[in-house]
Order: structure tokens, then C-alpha cells, then sequence
């Protein structure tokens, strides 16, 4: 199922859309859990398929091929998606699927501000 079609779900027992978004989340995983990582600098989330384009306010700068100054996200070496962020959520933080779903989906698609110019991820728009 892809998001549109989840948003359409409707349980009324509230057994069937928990499991329902584990399998997106799944899905979703399954299709680019080695782009996802954690920022060494701010600790921030993020798809590797997009770190040319995001910023990290706490990183520091570096001077580009183009010669232009460049604050990139780093990973953290031993970070894995599913042990140190989704299973620390559902143990120890009771989060449900859902949240856990539109999170990781929204860490997978980058913006670009119409107003700057500038670029970021969808779970960071607020």
C-alpha cells in the first residue's frame, strides 16, 4: 500500500491499520534502509540520497568543487534505522506505527523552498 492508499484506510476496530502501516513501514525499509542515517553533528535523520542537497546547522563548513561553502550532513557510523531508531520508539516510547511510517516516509523526500532556493527533507518542513 503507498501513503495515498493508507490515508483511505478506515478501521474502526483499530486492528487492521497497525499492521497495515508496520508492512508500509516495512516496504519502505526494504526499498532504502541502507540510505537512511543519523547525522554525527546534529543527530537529525536523514536520507543519504539527498545529503548534496540538505543542510546541517551544526556541521562544519566545507568549500565545494565549485568553490562554494557546504555544511553536510555526516553519518554516524554504527547507526541502523530499525535498532537504534523504530525499535527504541516502539519500546521505550509506545509509538505507533502510523507516526513511525509517515516519519521515515517523510525523511525520504527533499524539498525546495520556492522563497530561498534552499533544500529539505519533509520531516523537517514545520
Amino acid at each position: 500500500l503507498g501513503p495515498a492508499r493508507l490515508l483511505q484506510v478506515r478501521d474502526t476496530s483499530g486492528r487492521i491499520a497497525p499492521r497495515l502501516y508496520r508492512k508500509a513501514t516495512e516496504a519502505l525499509l526494504e526499498s532504502g534502509a541502507d540510505a537512511i542515517a543519523c547525522c554525527r553533528w546534529c543527530n537529525q535523520v536523514f536520507d543519504r540520497r539527498h545529503v548534496g542537497l540538505l543542510s546541517c546547522p551544526h556541521a562544519p563548513p566545507q568549500v565545494d568543487f565549485r568553490g562554494r561553502l557546504r555544511c553536510p550532513h555526516a553519518p554516524q557510523k554504527a547507526w541502523q534505522v530499525v535498532k537504534d531508531w523504530i525499535e527504541p520508539l516502539r519500546r521505550e516510547c509506545g509509538v505507533a506505527w502510523e507516526p513511525i511510517f509517515w516519519g521515515l516516509w517523510a525523511t525520504t523526500r527533499c524539498f525546495r523552498c520556492t522563497e530561498c532556493g534552499r533544500h529539505y527533507d519533509g520531516a523537517n518542513a514545520a
